[in-house]
């Protein structure tokens, strides 16, 4: 009786010291409650903005490494001639010549800033994709208004650098109607998503204090 009791005790301290998991408890915890990375690639909006974004950033590193590599020493080079040639056209007293050469320098001044526009925008607009691809758990709105929105950020961002190329290359008013139209559908989703975040924040803050 007494040895019995004895092992009775043991065996109660035992199972304190090394208490068993039931098995599956893990595997049923994991079913009810998702986590974040699980439902964050769960959303297509998720991978719209991820491939999209980093297609944007590759898009404008390959298409500043072009510009860099063939096409800015020239443009630099152009400019610097047409500089001397204005500078010796004034000294001559050439003024139709000078006014010219000014001219030509500040097309190719206006050229190479539009070139390095067109590529930060890329990166820029690559990065603002990703950012949100990486908080979009964080956003309270329906799959439809996050893919809309995720689609019209990524051809906004596509099409606004190719407006600012067209304007000094091609045609200056078909290039602004282009910066308008894709600006506006970037700043509109901008402000789509925006909401969500703000609705997120507001219903946190609510089943904090509940």
């Amino acid at each position: 009786m007494l040895f019995g009791f004895i092992r009775f005790v043991l065996r109660k301290i035992n199972q304190a010291c090394h208490p068993q998991k039931k098995p599956g408890l893990t595997n049923q915890i994991k079913i009810r409650q998702p986590s974040r990375l699980e439902k964050e690639k769960s959303s297509p909006a998720y991978h719209i903005l991820l491939n999209g974004g980093l297609a944007l950033l590759l898009l404008g590193m390959f298409y500043g490494g072009i510009y860099g590599a063939f096409f800015l020493d020239n443009l630099a080079q152009d400019q610097s001639e047409q500089l001397r040639f204005a500078i010796i056209y004034a000294t001559r007293g050439q003024e139709e010549e000078a006014e010219q050469s000014f001219e030509e320098m500040a097309e190719m001044d206006e050229i190479m800033e539009v070139f390095g526009s067109g590529h930060a925008h890329l990166n820029l607009f690559g990065l603002i994709a990703l950012a949100l691809a990486s908080n979009v758990h964080k956003i309270r709105l329906k799959d439809k208004w996050q893919i809309s929105a995720a689609i019209v950020l990524l051809v906004g961002g596509l099409l606004f650098p190719v407006g600012l190329i067209l304007q000094p290359l091609v045609n200056k008013t078909l290039g602004k109607v282009i910066n308008i139209i894709s600006g506006t559908g970037i700043m509109a989703s901008i402000a789509i998503y925006l909401w969500g975040a703000v609705k997120y924040s507001l219903w946190e803050r609510k089943k904090y204090f509940k």
